[in-house]
Parts: structure tokens; sequence; C-alpha cells
């Protein structure tokens, strides 16, 4: 009897980390395509060459031409980029775009950044 319960719960579990896992996948796949439709989205903006999309940043604040390049940072390592990129173009960022920074980059970073901290200052302006 004992055998036969400590079965069951097991299988019951398995159970459980089978559908856990299932929607971890499809989680994954829509951020995949929501990351597939950025990166669509970003060569329409700014073409093929990169030598555009960074002369068009070189100018104003355009967050979503520096997605890729954020992303390619780990975890604990974007507040470096993000922090120097803010205080350089923060002031030149409108209101959407600071929007956008925070809905997209921000989740994408640890919650003890110093960058989230100047955008919340940053938001705060406006």
């Amino acid at each position: 009897m004992v055998a036969s319960n400590a079965l069951s719960h097991e299988q019951d579990r398995l159970s459980q980390l089978q559908i856990a896992n299932d929607e971890l996948v499809m989680r994954l796949s829509e951020v995949i395509n929501a990351n597939q439709r950025l990166k669509k989205r970003l060569t329409s903006q700014c073409g093929s060459a990169r030598s555009k999309c960074h002369a068009v940043t070189e100018n104003r604040c355009s967050p979503e031409l520096i997605f890729d390049q954020f992303m390619g940072y780990s975890r604990n390592d974007r507040d470096d980029f993000l922090k120097p990129w803010l205080k350089r173009y923060g002031l030149k960022c409108s209101s959407d775009e600071l929007h956008y920074i925070e809905t997209v980059l921000v989740p994408e970073m640890t919650f003890t950044s110093a960058a989230l901290v100047l955008l919340k200052k940053l938001r705060a302006d406006r």
C-alpha cells in the first residue's frame, strides 16, 4: 500500500513537472517570436548596415536600436552597458522611449541595477 502511494505521488509529481516544462517551452517560444519581431522591426528601421544604426544612435535616443547589443551582455552585465548609455542619451529620450527601455530592457536586468535608478530619475523628470 505504501509503495503504491509513493508510486502514485511520484507519477503526480512527474505530471506536474511535465506541465510546468510545457508551459515554459511555450513561453520561451513566445519570447523567441517577440525577439524575432523586434529584430525584424530593427532591421526595417535602420537597414542591414550596422554603421547606419550607429549613426542614428549617435545623435539621439534610440533604445530599440541597441536591443541586440544590450541582449548580448549577460543579465548581470547589462547595467554596465545601459547606465553609460542612459547618461549619454537619457536626456534626449522621449517619454515613449523611456517607457520602451522600462518595459523591454529593464525586465532583462537584475533588480539592483544602477541604470534602473537613473531611468526612474529620468522618467520622473518627464
